[in-house]
């Protein structure tokens, strides 16, 4: 268990662990629950991202059950950022968004830059973290079709195409959560992270997704029964 904000308490027949905001803990059978050390989420993304090659594209893929409760999430409140990629890998691409009705092709070059509309109208691009003006692109794709729900936020100088779209929260349904789509996985790695206002761009929408997010977890109130607690 690891707590992005809170406290709660871990317990089984073992023992009881208090766990406060950034802390983690875990239990394995026949165990009282332990804390564990914290690896900087950052640092997992930046792994994903630097080391593709390690994936098969094929195993990438949600299953309808999996696309149907990512989209019940979002659609309950919560909020998420989806990254894809070049043409490249397509049928991947197709099948992370697909639940979102966008759609997303080309291949925008080895780096490409773009540009935001209007930097100031939407909390992606005008949030805690800065202004976002211009972005950098490596090896991106770009969003042909952005459905019935999300808006552009910005686009490839190269071609005019959507790079960055968002869902507002409300949108999907009353009571949604928000989403940000990217069509470059690599726009946050550690090469591009801090290129252009491409910093800004990635905390504000993290920030985004987290402050619009109603999402409700359960946890154990250690007194043998469950509560709920904002995500």
């Amino acid at each position: 268990l690891l707590l992005l904000d809170g406290e709660v308490e871990m317990t089984n027949s073992f023992g009881q662990l208090s766990l406060r905001k950034g802390e983690a803990g875990a239990a394995g059978p026949g165990q009282a629950p332990r804390r564990t050390a914290v690896l900087p989420a950052v640092n997992v993304i930046q792994w994903c991202l630097y080391y593709p090659g390690v994936l098969d594209v094929d195993e990438l893929r949600l299953t309808p059950e999996e696309q149907q409760a990512l989209y019940d999430f979002v659609v309950n409140g919560g909020g998420a950022i989806l990254a894809v990629d070049h043409s490249g890998f397509e049928a991947a691409n197709e099948n992370l968004i697909d639940p979102f009705l966008l759609d997303t092709t080309g291949f925008g070059g080895v780096s490409a830059d773009g540009t935001i509309a209007d930097p100031a109208a939407h909390p992606v691009t005008n949030g805690p973290f800065g202004l976002v003006q211009a972005f950098r692109t490596r090896a991106a794709g770009w969003f042909d079709n952005l459905g019935p729900y999300a808006a552009s936020l910005g686009t490839l100088n190269s071609s005019g195409n959507t790079a960055v779209a968002a869902i507002d929260p409300g949108v999907l349904a009353a009571g949604s959560g928000g989403a940000v789509f990217l069509s470059d996985t690599q726009i946050g790695d550690d090469t591009e992270f801090n290129s252009l206002d491409n910093r800004a761009l990635i905390l504000n929408a993290f920030a985004f997704v987290n402050a619009t997010s109603t999402a409700e977890r359960t946890v154990d109130d250690g007194k043998g029964g469950r509560r709920s607690d904002p995500d």
